[in-house]
C-alpha cells in the first residue's frame, strides 16, 4: 500500500528562510512541490498545481500576495500565512488561515498543517 505525500507550495523570496523552511516540510512528512520566490512565480504556481498546501510569504519582494492567495481559495488549495504582520495588517478575508512567524520554528508549523489537516 502506497501512501501520497503531500505537496506543498512554498512562496518565500529569503532564500535562508526559503530553504529553512522546505527542510522542515520534509521533517513533517510533506514534499516540497515547488518554491518560488516572487508574485508572478506564486500565481503561476497557484493557478496551475494541484498542491496540498501553500506556505505563503504575504509579502514577495515588496508585493503583496493577495491575488495569490484568492487563486489558491478560489481552486481549493489551502494555505498559512508565512508572515509578521499584525493581526490588523491583514485582510480580513485572509485572516482565517493559520500563521507561521518568521524564522520558522518546526512547531508553529507543524501546528498550522494539523490545524489544516494536511498531517495528524
Amino acid at each position: 500500500m502506497s501512501t501520497v505525500s503531500p505537496r506543498v507550495i512554498i512562496c518565500e523570496d529569503d532564500f535562508l528562510l526559503a530553504e529553512a523552511l522546505a527542510d522542515a516540510v520534509l521533517q513533517l512528512g510533506c514534499e516540497v512541490e515547488i518554491c518560488v520566490n516572487n508574485v508572478e512565480g506564486a500565481l503561476q504556481a497557484a493557478a496551475t498545481l494541484n498542491s496540498h498546501l501553500a506556505i505563503v510569504d504575504l509579502d514577495l519582494r515588496g508585493i503583496k500576495v493577495y491575488e495569490v492567495l484568492d487563486s489558491l481559495r478560489q481552486r481549493g488549495i489551502p494555505y498559512i500565512l508565512a508572515t509578521s504582520a499584525a493581526e490588523h495588517d491583514i485582510p480580513p478575508r485572509f485572516s482565517h488561515a493559520p500563521r507561521v512567524i518568521k524564522p520558522y520554528a518546526l512547531a508553529t508549523l507543524r501546528q498550522a498543517m494539523k490545524q489544516i489537516g494536511i498531517i495528524e
